[in-house]
């Protein structure tokens, strides 16, 4: 079974916006420093989907994980706002696309970009959440 946060950074990093995995874009975490990084989360997705005439135990056809973004920058509101629109441009309504071997249906935005919350440095932290239709291997 892939993995979906290595596929999602492999995906916005040749994606011409500006992020690398491991310098300022990170998958599964966001690191105190350096303060300009975007992260990568799963988060709770929908049922899998099987096959029609599929019994308990069989293995699923398709996936249809959940995962959110979450934008810092050094460069107040107004920088964040620039990467996390890059990131949803870039995202939101991608269809068929084949990633690391993997077909990805589609991603799709659940709503759009908003601020989560400040950081104790007061940095605001901006997230938006995709729905992913993918096959399963």
């Amino acid at each position: 079974m892939a993995m979906l946060l290595p596929d999602l950074g492999d995906f916005l990093s040749t994606g011409g916006i500006g992020l690398t995995t491991g310098t300022n874009l990170f998958l599964g975490r966001m690191p105190a420093l350096p303060v300009t990084a975007t992260a990568v989360y799963e988060t709770g997705g929908q049922a899998t989907i099987h096959a029609f005439g599929a019994t308990a135990g069989s293995a699923a056809v398709m996936e249809r994980p959940r995962f959110q973004v979450v934008v810092r920058s050094s460069g107040g509101y107004a920088a964040a706002r620039t990467t996390m629109q890059s990131v949803f441009t870039r995202l939101d309504g991608a269809r068929d696309q084949t990633i690391n071997g993997i077909r990805y249906d589609w991603i799709a935005a659940v709503q759009s970009p908003f601020v989560l919350q400040r950081d104790e440095n007061d940095h605001a932290l901006l997230a938006v959440n995709f729905d992913v239709s993918k096959r399963v291997g």
